[in-house]
């Protein structure tokens, strides 16, 4: 939730947005066997693939606003709005 801060009142939503860091590791092997006795036919092979990213959410990341005593306007010896 979006914190809401507030003077004088309590505030609503989280304290702080802590950053979010995931590491993610992935692994994958392959292994390959052909063997044919005619003719002579003989394979092998193999592979191991790792990988790794790393998953970074930024803080505060569903915003804050702040609220305090003052007024957000006033109008007293302004003229009319233009239209």
């Amino acid at each position: 939730m979006t914190q809401l801060t507030f003077q004088n009142i309590r505030n609503l939503g989280a304290n702080s947005n802590q950053p979010l860091i995931t590491n993610q590791n992935d692994f994958q092997f392959f292994d390959n066997v052909t063997y044919n006795r005619g003719k002579h036919t003989v394979k092998m092979g193999g592979s191991f693939t790792p990988r790794s990213r790393e998953i970074l959410n930024a803080d505060t990341i569903v915003g804050q606003f702040g609220f305090n005593n003052n007024m957000t306007s006033n109008c007293a010896g302004q003229g009319a709005a233009a239209p």
